[in-house]
């Protein structure tokens, strides 16, 4: 998992161009097979096999800087991808960041990296039952009840599979959480409006029988993360360290 790339690298989900590209030459070097999303879910469904040490590699948020700086070393290698975007943002710069246009997802798309969603406009913080700010998944909201809230994500994830079908031509059919939480209804809610597979942040390896609405990832996107470490990282979450 990964979300920001800038050549000034900050402390917690912002690395480097270089740093991005030294963990694909890692990840070439040490025999790991960079898969499809698509590949993942027949391998989840139980119809297909997937080479030995597969990876997928994952982008949240949508940001420019996916295609600007990780979208040409990816191509390079000829590895594919998914980059999980935020439809309400699509081409915009809200705080401060770029976001990319429907038009480079379509381009992006050609050699690999394909777009899902990350949400349409619940990417954000709010007031929950109990009275304390949390991420919007979380909820129901204060006010709210439990079929209200379901409801309200339920509008919010259709509109945004419904948008991306209508601009990328492919199906939408994964969700990487917002700041990777939802309640039980929210996963009902995704599930009802199309999604097979919901990633959250959770640390781990993905395995023939793990639940497809509660996806665990590893957080490659920190400054602090070296090739070497990923590398430990990953056998580590697989078993095999």
């Amino acid at each position: 998992m990964y979300h920001h790339l800038d050549p000034q690298e900050k402390s917690g989900v912002i690395i480097s161009p270089q740093r991005f590209s030294a963990h694909l030459d890692m990840l070439q070097r040490e025999g790991y097979t960079a898969i499809s999303l698509e590949d993942l879910y027949g391998f989840l469904q139980g119809e297909r096999a997937v080479p030995p040490n597969a990876v997928l590699i994952t982008f949240d948020d949508g940001y420019e800087s996916v295609y600007r700086y990780t979208f040409p070393e990816m191509k390079k290698r000829n590895m594919p991808g998914v980059s999980f975007a935020i439809t309400a943002f699509m081409g915009q710069k809200p705080y401060l960041i770029s976001h990319y246009t429907w038009a480079q997802a379509r381009e992006m798309e050609e050699k690999g990296v394909i777009t899902q969603s990350h949400i349409h406009d619940l990417h954000r913080y709010g007031i929950l039952a109990n009275g304390q700010r949390g991420p919007m998944l979380a909820g129901p909201l204060q006010g709210q009840t439990r079929e209200e809230f379901k409801e309200m994500v339920f509008l919010d994830l259709l509109r945004s599979r419904r948008e991306m079908e209508r601009n990328l031509h492919h199906p939408v059919y994964a969700l990487a959480l917002p700041y990777g939480v939802a309640s039980p209804p929210a996963i009902e809610a995704a599930r009802e409006a199309g999604y097979r597979l919901v990633f959250t942040i959770e640390e781990g390896a993905v395995h023939r029988h793990t639940n497809p609405l509660r996806l665990p990832r590893i957080n490659a996107g920190c400054p602090s993360v070296t090739p070497e470490k990923l590398h430990r990282i990953i056998q580590r979450a697989a078993g095999v360290e």
